[in-house]
């Protein structure tokens, strides 16, 4: 028996699904707002799909599913569909804790930057650059996002 619960692999097919039909040349039939309801079911499933892979601390596999998610939300914009920010972070959000648990701290750094362009005072992102820089030896740069998580709460 499967430890893949149904509606599990109904999202699984819904991404796989998803994924291949933005990479066809086919147009949408439907509505410019069915559309964005469908890409953004498809980002929602890609999210969820990488936090179940996360707790089975498949880290490879989690990122891939986050920066795939943070991809098609590329796409929504070029398309002028809006992907809210708040689902943009958490993707970044999850996939710098991913980065984090494998020791990848540049690639920590790279994305907590990225957050906070987005959002100056998010506390996961300070305090995950916090921790990468002091893990580089980066003392006084870790203090001074520390210190602004603190002031940020």
């Amino acid at each position: 028996m499967s430890s893949v619960s149904e509606e599990r692999r109904k999202r699984q097919q819904n991404i796989k699904e998803g994924l291949q039909f933005i990479q066809s040349p086919l147009s949408y039939p439907g509505t410019q707002e069915q559309y964005a309801v469908y890409l953004r079911a498809l980002v929602r499933n890609l999210f969820n799909e990488g936090n179940d892979v996360y707790r089975e601390r498949d880290w490879n596999n989690s990122i891939s599913q986050y920066t795939e998610a943070l991809n098609i939300a590329d796409y929504a914009k070029s398309e002028e569909i809006l992907i809210p920010k708040e689902i943009i972070e958490k993707l970044y959000i999850n996939r710098i804790a991913c980065y984090s648990n494998m020791g990848f701290h540049d690639k920590v750094l790279e994305d907590c930057n990225i957050v906070l362009s987005l959002n100056a005072s998010n506390c996961k992102a300070l305090y995950r650059k916090s921790k990468a820089l002091s893990d580089l030896g980066r003392y006084k740069k870790a203090y001074d996002a520390v210190a602004k998580c603190s002031l940020a709460v």
